[in-house]
């Protein structure tokens, strides 16, 4: 357990939230948010925030956790510009550093795959969690449960349907995103997209998926991981000061140079 997922910081605000807690409380979740963070930048964090606001109506969000993919993965997706595991690994833990509920979750990056399943990585990280005797003590013998996270981007992707397939028995929250112009027609098109790839499971999966839109004059909307590896125009700007130190001591973009 120890060696691929952190739990101090979930630990410590399951304590403090069970001080509180009553028979009518919100039950307590996990928000689950994965991707190559090739490297990490500042919406990640911004769309991890932006689901637990949002999913502290019905919940109460106890802890965030961010799992990258393995280097196998990434080095195919990315073959001129992937980034080692290690490097991403310690631009995520600087990332959230300062943050009091977001943890690392390494399973699927010590796992060498080839391929992104999400019901695997949320799976894997139920199971972690709630056989965990630390984490158990706080839940009274009822589950944690895992919200999976995830831009709009995502199931616009051409090859995005091996990662999320076989999600209906899970909640899904989908924060608006985009790189350009505003598409005023994403919910629809992840409905569409998602409704065809679910087939005769959508009817019960689509009550299982929020969306969630964004604030147009937000500056860091556009910010993406591609952008930042193409060194364009303000890219030290879209990550934490120091990820974007770090990127810079140890020349992480140096593929670019």
């Amino acid at each position: 357990m120890a060696e691929c997922i952190s739990i101090e910081k979930l630990v410590t605000n399951l304590s403090q939230a069970q001080k509180t807690q009553t028979p009518l409380s919100k039950p307590f979740a996990v928000l689950l948010i994965s991707g190559s963070f090739n490297p990490i930048h500042k919406r990640i964090i911004q769309v991890l925030e932006i689901a637990r606001q949002f999913a502290n109506e019905k919940y109460e969000i106890v802890a965030g956790y961010i799992s990258p993919f393995s280097n196998e993965y990434v080095n195919e997706a990315y073959p001129d510009e992937a980034i080692p595991f290690q490097n991403r690994l310690q631009m995520i833990q600087t990332a959230i550093e300062e943050e009091s509920w977001i943890e690392i979750n390494q399973w699927e990056s010590l796992n060498s795959r080839h391929s992104a399943d999400c019901n695997l990585i949320i799976t894997r990280l139920s199971e972690l969690l709630n056989k965990n005797n630390k984490i158990k003590e706080f839940l009274n013998e009822k589950q944690l449960k895992i919200i999976y996270v995830c831009g709009s981007d995502l199931p616009l992707k051409n090859n995005s349907k091996e990662q999320l397939k076989n999600l209906e028995n899970f909640e899904l929250i989908i924060v608006e995103r985009y790189f350009k112009e505003k598409n005023t027609n994403w919910k629809n098109k992840c409905i569409e997209y998602l409704s065809d790839l679910y087939k005769d499971k959508w009817e019960n999966f689509e009550n299982n998926i929020s969306y969630i839109e964004q604030n147009e004059n937000n500056p860091d909307i556009t910010i993406s991981a591609t952008k930042i590896r193409q060194k364009e125009k303000n890219w030290e700007q879209m990550c934490n000061p120091k990820v974007t130190e770090y990127i810079k001591k140890n020349k992480i973009l140096e593929f670019n140079s």
